[in-house]
């Protein structure tokens, strides 16, 4: 999805006036996960703010690098004012980020604070992944109290996967709690159906399978799918993304926690860090947005926090 935004001749960003007709483009990975449909949403809440309007075509699948690559190249031709893009891969965005870059085109990133490994990135604006994972990691140590066969759900290679699936394991830590063994750690590349053929697999292998990690809420969704097509009960759940059918799970008790990164605001946060650097005012390099372990005690707490 191209996230376009027009910004009127009036458009004011805190109260500095912002260069009439300015242009700004929000590429997600796609639209498939409910995730990247909330930043979206916070994005046209932000736009809506400032009396702007938006229009957003996708990427037909979150695996697409060609497509995300080639709707960013394609904005670059309309010399558009600032890009921020969610990216598929760090390494395959690179070469769009440097054309952006000759063009004087100012490029963000969002959903990752890591640095890309080439190009010029004016910030990164998203969620500590790590740390966010990490406090996952802690809690199923609590839940399993100290002891369990867990299986972890892994996106597509990269950046996302790499840091949740390293901060669980730092929060489990193996070395304090002997009791606490990993099964397996096998990608399902964020989709649901993919998770819960995977879980059905572990599952045969492991009927003693007691906590599924999903480095996404439609993973962890479809792992309960799973465990529940088993008949299998008893089984914690965890995710990450804080989507509003993971949080409707967790208080129907079909899945256990998620950690509730805020989409909208991280999407609102997009657009604002992006018309601040245009209207002339110092942006930070990293834009940490908030998150927040979502249980059943909570969920209605986050939800209206949105």
């Amino acid at each position: 999805m191209v996230l376009l935004v027009r910004i009127g001749i009036a458009a004011v960003m805190a109260g500095t006036a912002v260069a009439k007709d300015v242009r700004l483009a929000v590429v997600p990975p796609g639209l498939i996960s409910p995730f990247h449909v909330q930043v979206d949403a916070g994005a046209q809440a932000a736009a809506g703010r400032h009396h702007l309007g938006l229009l957003h075509p996708s990427p037909p699948r979150e695996t697409d690098f060609a497509e995300q690559v080639r709707i960013v190249e394609d904005l670059i031709t309309q010399k558009l004012d600032a890009i921020s893009v969610c990216a598929i891969g760090n390494e395959a965005i690179v070469p769009a980020v440097r054309k952006a870059n000759a063009a004087h085109i100012p490029f963000f990133i969002h959903n990752s604070l890591e640095p890309l490994p080439g190009g010029e990135v004016t910030a990164y604006i998203g969620y500590n992944q790590r740390k966010g994972a990490r406090l996952m990691g802690e809690y199923a140590v609590r839940a399993l109290k100290g002891r369990g066969t867990i299986l972890i759900l892994e996106g597509i290679p990269g950046y996302h996967t790499r840091e949740r699936t390293a901060g669980f394991r730092e929060g489990l830590e193996l070395e304090k709690h002997p009791g606490i063994v990993i099964a397996g750690s096998q990608p399902a590349d964020w989709e649901r159906g993919k998770a819960m053929a995977v879980t059905e697999n572990m599952l045969q292998r492991r009927p003693d399978l007691a906590l599924v990690f999903g480095c996404s809420d439609e993973m962890a969704l479809g792992a309960a799918a799973a465990a529940k097509a088993h008949r299998k009960h008893g089984m914690v759940f965890l995710g990450i993304d804080g989507n509003p059918n993971a949080i409707a799970a967790i208080k129907a008790g079909d899945m256990t926690a998620t950690l509730g990164v805020y989409p909208r605001k991280m999407g609102a946060a997009v657009v604002d860090t992006m018309l601040k650097h245009l209207a002339g005012r110092t942006v930070p390099r990293t834009v940490e947005t908030p998150m927040d372990v979502v249980t059943r005690q909570n969920a209605e707490t986050y939800l209206q926090h949105q």
